[in-house]
């Protein structure tokens, strides 16, 4: 008996060295984790906003989400500004004010992942939501910092917290994020994405949590409309509709299309001013991308090869690429990695995004006498091609110098 009882205690101990062992952030992540694993339903209103910093200048937007969860159903909700996606059972439906008249109407991830879905819906690349990360992704801290050997680092709590909340820290390449966690629920209060904080040019977006777990859900909280709109099987068809479906063929499948183009006045990353009205060209392209929406990898590769298309065939276009919200280090930096020489504009603020309604990334516009004549939006592996197709018509190659007739021997 007395043994059993040693050997009893020691097993104890040896628990109690091993759980403190375990590095604080890490146990206060497995919390975290476990707090949404353990949630049978799962609702949210999220305030979000983002605040820019461009120079001596600051700029401010602000929105509000809806996000639920239904474990046992797999049921998802989420009500963005930007798109409204519910996954049922085996559907994924997704819509857009962007593209009024059709709606996603696909297969849903099996297995239902937070990375599978914003794989098979970019738009969700943007803003990550940080309660979905947590609820659906298998491995939730490698996944937001994109470093298969990153961890979380505690951090103690906001001077200006009354609440004295704990916080987390998980690095990411060119960004920190920052997580404040509930002592009571261990679900996230707060989370805030610091882009080149110390920089001129610096960036945070932040997201407030008012959750609630294991409550019974509306019952209206995963209801999809789909009157009058046309169902597309995939995201690329949602954005960019094939000829004879809704948005498709003769129809324009951009609200800006076949409209005249938006001035704009950017900066590009050589300090040189750029005004879309003072160019001239017979046609101009601008590519939208972001640095970490994986679809824009490919964008730029496939733009660096329209431009080099151009050039060999003597085609006036000018192409700019155009990168949204982010530092000019961390597009220097980017562009640099890619070996690509393309002129690029910063649209620090978001008002050329604004203007040409780029919802998606990559977007890209293809502008001839003045008028929009094509859009093309979303992952495409076969970018450059579609838009020779566009271009070839709009303006001829170079004529090939003639060679000199041949002179007549002399009587």
């Amino acid at each position: 008996m007395l043994m059993a009882m040693r050997y009893a205690a020691f097993t104890v101990l040896l628990l109690v060295a091993s759980a403190s062992a375990q590095p604080p952030g890490e146990r206060l992540m497995d919390q975290v984790a476990d707090a949404y694993a353990d949630a049978s339903t799962y609702q949210a209103t999220v305030d979000f906003s983002i605040h820019q910093k461009n120079g001596p200048w600051t700029n401010r937007k602000s929105a509000q989400m809806f996000t639920a969860y239904d474990r046992e159903t797999g049921r998802i909700k989420i009500d963005d500004p930007d798109i409204y996606v519910i996954v049922d059972g085996p559907k994924l439906l997704a819509r857009t004010d962007q593209f009024p008249g059709r709606h996603l109407d696909a297969a849903a991830p099996d297995p239902l992942t937070w990375e599978q879905l914003a794989d098979d819906l970019p738009i969700l690349q943007p803003r990550p939501a940080f309660d979905m990360v947590f609820l659906l992704a298998a491995d939730p801290v490698r996944f937001l910092a994109d470093d298969l050997t990153a961890r979380a680092t505690p951090l103690g709590p906001d001077p200006a917290d009354p609440l004295g909340r704990p916080r987390l820290r998980i690095p990411r390449p060119g960004m920190l994020i920052t997580l404040t966690i509930n002592p009571d629920t261990k679900l996230i209060d707060a989370a805030v994405v610091d882009i080149n904080a110390a920089g001129a040019d610096a960036m945070a977006m932040v997201y407030r949590y008012n959750a609630k777990v294991n409550e019974p859900l509306p019952d209206d909280a995963f209801a999809f409309d789909t009157a009058n709109s046309t169902p597309m099987p995939t995201f690329r068809e949602l954005v960019n509709p094939p000829a004879g479906m809704a948005g498709g063929g003769a129809a324009p499948s951009h609200p800006l299309q076949n409209r005249l183009a938006p001035n704009l006045e950017l900066t590009a990353l050589d300090g040189q001013q750029v005004k879309l009205n003072e160019l001239e060209h017979d046609v101009i392209v601008l590519s939208f991308f972001t640095t970490w929406a994986r679809p824009c990898v490919t964008s730029v590769e496939q733009m660096d090869e329209l431009q080099a298309w151009a050039d060999e065939t003597g085609r006036d276009v000018a192409l700019y690429l155009i990168n949204l919200y982010e530092p000019r280090s961390k597009v220097e930096a980017f562009l640099k990695a890619r070996e690509s020489t393309l002129t690029t504009l910063l649209d620090v603020e978001g008002v050329a995004a604004s203007e040409y309604q780029a919802l998606v990334v990559p977007h890209t516009v293809v502008i001839h006498d003045g008028k929009i004549v094509a859009t093309l939006s979303g992952p495409n592996d076969e970018l450059a091609d579609a838009l020779k197709k566009v271009i070839e018509p709009l303006t001829p190659p170079e004529a090939s110098p003639e060679a000199p007739p041949d002179k007549e021997a002399a009587p």
